[in-house]
C-alpha cells in the first residue's frame, strides 16, 4: 500500500504516517507512485481519503472519509482497512456482497451484527473494538464502519450464535473502565442472518441501521431482523 499524504495539520499527519507503516504501508513522496491519496479533498484520478469533520457532497473516488485529529488507534483500525481495499479492491460493501453471495450460493450461514455505542466519545469505539477482536474467531471479521459503530462478520453462525457473540461483547463493555466516567455508555446491536431475502449489502446496511434506531426508541439492547 502506497500511500500520498497531502494534509496540512501536523498531528494527525504524524498518526496517519505511524499508522500507514504499522498497516505495512509506505508513505511516498509522489502522488503519481501511490495507490491511495489521503487529503483534504478528493484527488482527481487515485482513490481519495479525506479528512474532514463534515461528509462531502460528492463521494467520486472518495473511499473513506476520516476524522482530524484523532489519537493513533483511530487512524490504525482505519488504514487497517485501507490496506485490504488497497490489495484487494474491496470496501466493506464489496466484501459483504461477496460474503452474501457465498452464503447463499453455497448454504453457508453467516451473520452480521451492527453494534453502536451511545457515545460521540472516539476512544470508547476503540476500546469496543479491542474487546470484539479479542473475542472474534480466526474467521470472523471486525471492522469499524463510523467513529461509533462496529460491524462483526460472523461466518458459520446463525443467529443464535451472534446473539450469544453480541451479548457477551456487551457484557465484556460493562467492565471496561473509561477515564472520567465511572461507566461504559449503552452499547446496541442489531443482528441479520443472511437469507434469500437480503438481495445485498446496500439493502444489508439499511436494514441494519433502520433495526438499530428502532433498538433505540425501544429501550432494548439487541434487535435482529
Amino acid at each position: 500500500m502506497r500511500v500520498y499524504v497531502d494534509i496540512v495539520d501536523e498531528k494527525t499527519k504524524a498518526n496517519i504516517f505511524h499508522a500507514i507503516g504499522m498497516c505495512c504501508g509506505v508513505a511516498v513522496a509522489d502522488e503519481k507512485d501511490a495507490d491511495l491519496y489521503v487529503g483534504e479533498k478528493a484527488h482527481p484520478f487515485l482513490d481519495s481519503v479525506i479528512v474532514t469533520n463534515h461528509i462531502p457532497d460528492d463521494l467520486d473516488q472518495v473511499v473513506d472519509v476520516i476524522l482530524p485529529g484523532q489519537e493513533l488507534d483511530y487512524y490504525l483500525m482505519k488504514f487497517k482497512l485501507m490496506y485490504c481495499y488497497v490489495l484487494t479492491r474491496c470496501s466493506i460493501e464489496t466484501f459483504l456482497d461477496e460474503e452474501i453471495y457465498k452464503s447463499q450460493r453455497y448454504n453457508i450461514p453467516l451473520s452480521i451484527a451492527m453494534v453502536k455505542v451511545c457515545s460521540d466519545e472516539e476512544f470508547t469505539t476503540r476500546a469496543l473494538y479491542n474487546n470484539a477482536k479479542k473475542q472474534a474467531r480466526t474467521s470472523d471479521r471486525i471492522v469499524l464502519y463510523d467513529k461509533n459503530t462496529l460491524i462483526a462478520i460472523l461466518p458459520y453462525i446463525g443467529l443464535d450464535g451472534a446473539k450469544v457473540f453480541v451479548g457477551r461483547l456487551i457484557r465484556r463493555a460493562k467492565r471496561i473502565k473509561l477515564p472520567k466516567t465511572s461507566h461504559f455508555p449503552d452499547v446496541i446491536a442489531s443482528i441479520c442472518q443472511i437469507t434469500n431475502e437480503i438481495t445485498d449489502a446496500s439493502d444489508l446496511l439499511l436494514r441494519l441501521e433502520e433495526t438499530a434506531k428502532d433498538a433505540v426508541l425501544a429501550g432494548q439492547r439487541i434487535v435482529t431482523i
